[in-house]
């Protein structure tokens, strides 16, 4: 059975999706009803090149720093398993 240890890119993914359904709704209903304006079409598209930054950015590791989060609790699970098992782990 394998297990995802990092899911900061699957958390910036399913984000970005529920932001995806919002932002259509925003556009096809309340902006201009039915009708896609020039405007709208270039937000819409650019939104995914900045959805591959920003998930290229939580796989390296870089929001997670920016949050204080998985670098801190990484190296603590990795004093644990030295303290447990006694010998040190390789490098990754």
């Amino acid at each position: 059975m394998r297990k995802i240890e990092n899911t900061d890119v699957f958390g910036v993914t399913a984000s970005a999706s529920v932001f995806a359904y919002i932002w259509l709704v925003f556009i096809l209903s309340l902006s201009s009803p039915d009708v896609v304006d020039p405007w709208e079409s270039l937000v819409t598209f650019s939104f995914f090149p900045l959805l591959v930054m920003v998930a290229f950015c939580a796989d390296k590791g870089y929001i997670a720093r920016l949050c204080g989060g998985s670098g801190d609790k990484q190296k603590k699970m990795k004093e644990q398993l030295t303290k447990k098992y006694g010998k040190e782990l390789p490098p990754q």
